[in-house]
C-alpha cells in the first residue's frame, strides 16, 4: 500500500496533471510485488495516499459523458417523425386495400371484369388530370421549402367526404339512383349501343355510382400514397434521414393489407346477406383512416420544423433540370407535363412508373375474368380478395425483412433492376395459364393461382423496393422541380400507365371478337416491351444519381 501511495505522489502532483504522469499498469503491477526502485518512497501525510488512489480509481471508472441536452432532444424528436411517417403510412395502405378490394367487388359484380379497361380509360384518367390541375394550384411552398397544411387539407378532405358520403347514402339509395334502362340512343349511335363489345359501357352509365367509386378509390390509391405520403415525407426529411427511414418504413406497415384483409372477412361473416352494411362499415374504417392521416400529418409537420430548428442540416446537392437553379413558383398541369417530357431525368423516372403501371394492368383484366368464372358469387369473391390481401401482407412482411439488406448491400441499381426482374419471370407462368383455354374450373384455378403469384410478387415489391427507390430518386431534385415532377409523374403517369393498359387492352378485345382470351400472346408480347423499357431507365438513371445513392454498404 505504500508503494502504490509513493507511486501516486511521484512527480507532478495527481490533481495537476491526472493520470497522464502515472506508469503503465504492468509496471504498477510490478510495484506492487515489491520490484523497483520506488520502494524507497514515502506517502505523504495526512491520508494522501488514500485520497489520490480514490481520486485515480474514479478517473478510470468515470462513466463517458452523456450527450448534450440537444443532441437527446433531437433525437427524441426525429424518432417522433419516423413513427408519424410510418404511422401515416400504414392508414394510407390500409384505406387504400381496403377500397381496392371493395371497387372491384362491386364494379365486377355488375358490369364484368370487361368493365374496368372502358372505367379506367374515360373515368379514372380524366378524373386524374383534374385532380393534378386542382392539386398543382393548391400546393404553394413555404419559405423554408415545406408544404403549407392547407394544401394537404384540401387535398384529403375531398376523398374522406366522399366515401362517407357513399357509404351512408349513395349505395344505400343505389336502387332509385340507378336507371333500369338507358334511353335509346339516336341515328348511328344505336348500332353502337347493341354491339357487344360496348355491353360494358352500356353497364358502366346504368351503375354510375359504382363507376364513381372506382375513379374516386382508383384516383386515392396515386394521392393516398404518392401524393399524400409520399410527396410529403419527401418534403420533411432529409437525405440522410431518407436513407435510414424508407428501406425500414416496409417493417411498421406489413400488418394494413393483413388487417385490411381480414377487415373484409369479418365484414363478410358479420352482415352475410346484407352488403349495404358492409359496405357501410367498410367506408367507416376509410373516413377513420383518412382523419388519422390528416393528425398524422401535423405531428410529422411540426417534428420536421422543431428538427429544423434543433439540429439544421445542409441541403444536399439538388440535380438542376434546367441546368441552372432559379426560383419560380408553382407550376401547373401543363407546366409540370413540359417540365417532365423537357427532363431526361425525370422522363427516366416516368418510365418506371408507367411501365410497372402497364405491366400490372396487362395481367389484371385476364386474372380478374378467371376469378370470376371460379368466384361467380359476390360474397365468394370479396372473401377470396380479403384472403388474397392477406396474404399480401405477409409476404410484404416477408420481403421486408431482405429489402433493407437488399439496398444496402447491392446498392440502388440492382435493388431497382430486381423488381422488373421478378415480375417478368413470374408472368411466364400466368400467361401460360391463360392462353390454354381448357375449359373446366381446373384450367381458371390455376390461372387464378398463378396469377396471384405474380400480383402477391409485384405489390409485394413494390411496397418494400419499387416506392423506396422511385422515391429516393426523387431526392436530388430541386424542391420546386421535385414537388412538380413527382406530382404529375406519380399520378398523372400511373394514370397513364394503366389507362394505356386498358386502351390496349381494348383494341385487343375489339380485334378478337370481344374475347380478350384470344390475345393473351398479344398482350404478352406488350408485357414484355414494357418489361424492357423499364430496365433500361433503371440503367440510365444508375448513371444520373449522386454516388452516395448508389455504393454498396453505404444506404
Amino acid at each position: 500500500m505504500v508503494l502504490v501511495c509513493a507511486l501516486g505522489t511521484a512527480g507532478a502532483p495527481l490533481g495537476a496533471s491526472g493520470s497522464a504522469h502515472r506508469p503503465p499498469l504492468s509496471t504498477r503491477a510490478r510495484l506492487r510485488g515489491g520490484g523497483g526502485d520506488g520502494a524507497a518512497r514515502r506517502a505523504p501525510p495526512g491520508g494522501g495516499c488514500a485520497r489520490d488512489a480514490s481520486v485515480s480509481t474514479a478517473a478510470v471508472a468515470a462513466p463517458p459523458p452523456a450527450p448534450p441536452p440537444l443532441v437527446r432532444t433531437a433525437e427524441r424528436v426525429e424518432r417522433t417523425l419516423f413513427v408519424s411517417l410510418a404511422a401515416m403510412l400504414f392508414c394510407a395502405l390500409f384505406s387504400y386495400q381496403l377500397l381496392q378490394m371493395t371497387k372491384d367487388t362491386i364494379l365486377v359484380d355488375a358490369c364484368g371484369a370487361e368493365a374496368i379497361t372502358f372505367v379506367k380509360v374515360y373515368g379514372v384518367l380524366p378524373a386524374s388530370m383534374v385532380f393534378l390541375a386542382l392539386h398543382s394550384r393548391m400546393e404553394r411552398t413555404a419559405p423554408d421549402g415545406r408544404p403549407r397544411s392547407a394544401a394537404y387539407v384540401k387535398s384529403l378532405v375531398p376523398f374522406v367526404a366522399f366515401f362517407g358520403l357513399f357509404g351512408a347514402v349513395l349505395y344505400p339509395m343505389r336502387h332509385a339512383l340507378h336507371p333500369r334502362a338507358l334511353p335509346e340512343p339516336p341515328g348511328f349511335l344505336a348500332f353502337f349501343a347493341k354491339a357487344e363489345g360496348l355491353r360494358s359501357v352500356q353497364l358502366l352509365a346504368r351503375h354510375w355510382t359504382f363507376a364513381l367509386f372506382y375513379i374516386f378509390s382508383e384516383l386515392y390509391g396515386n394521392v393516398g400514397v404518392a401524393i399524400l405520403f409520399w410527396q410529403f415525407s419527401n418534403n420533411v426529411v432529409s437525405m440522410r434521414q431518407a436513407r435510414a427511414f424508407y428501406p425500414v418504413l416496409a417493417r411498421y406497415t406489413w400488418i394494413a393489407p393483413v388487417l385490411a384483409g381480414q377487415a373484409i372477412v369479418l365484414a363478410d361473416r358479420a352482415f352475410r346477406g346484407n352488403f349495404a352494411n358492409s359496405m357501410r362499415a367498410i367506408t367507416a374504417l376509410v373516413v377513420l383512416s383518412g382523419c388519422a392521416m390528416g393528425a398524422l400529418h401535423r405531428a410529422a409537420l411540426g417534428a420536421s420544423r422543431e428538427l429544423a430548428r434543433i439540429r439544421p442540416e445542409p441541403m444536399d446537392p439538388a440535380i438542376s433540370v434546367s441546368g441552372r437553379a432559379r426560383k419560380q413558383r408553382k407550376p401547373g398541369l401543363v407546366r409540370s407535363v413540359l417540365l417532365v417530357s423537357s427532363s431526361p431525368y425525370l422522363a427516366c423516372v416516368s418510365v418506371l412508373v408507367l411501365s410497372y403501371g402497364l405491366c400490372m394492368n396487362f395481367t389484371e383484366v385476364l386474372w380478374k375474368t378467371s376469378l370470376v368464372r371460379c368466384f361467380p358469387d359476390v360474397d365468394s369473391y370479396q372473401r377470396f380478395l380479403g384472403w388474397f390481401s392477406t396474404a399480401l401482407g405477409l409476404a410484404v412482411f416477408a420481403v421486408s425483412l431482405v429489402a433493407p439488406a437488399a439496398l444496402r448491400v447491392l446498392g440502388w441499381h440492382a435493388s431497382a433492376l430486381t423488381v422488373p426482374a421478378v415480375m417478368g419471370v413470374l408472368a411466364l407462368p400466368f400467361f401460360w395459364a391463360a392462353a390454354a383455354r381448357v375449359d373446366g374450373p381446373s384450367c381458371s384455378r390455376i390461372a387464378v393461382i398463378a396469377g396471384a403469384v405474380h400480383n402477391l410478387a409485384s405489390k409485394s415489391l413494390k411496397f418494400t423496393l419499387f416506392d423506396p427507390t422511385k422515391n429516393m430518386a426523387y431526392l436530388p431534385l430541386q424542391p420546386e422541380v421535385r414537388g412538380a415532377g413527382q406530382a404529375a409523374i406519380d399520378v398523372l403517369g400511373g394514370r397513364l400507365g394503366k389507362s394505356s393498359a386498358a386502351l390496349l387492352q381494348q383494341l385487343v378485345i375489339i380485334l378478337c371478337g370481344g374475347d380478350i382470351v384470344r390475345g393473351v400472346g398479344a398482350i404478352g408480347g406488350m408485357y414484355a416491351c414494357a418489361t424492357i423499357a423499364w430496365i433500361c431507365a433503371v440503367n440510365s438513371l444508375a448513371r444520373k444519381l449522386p454516388a452516395r445513392l448508389l455504393v454498396r454498404a453505404h444506404i
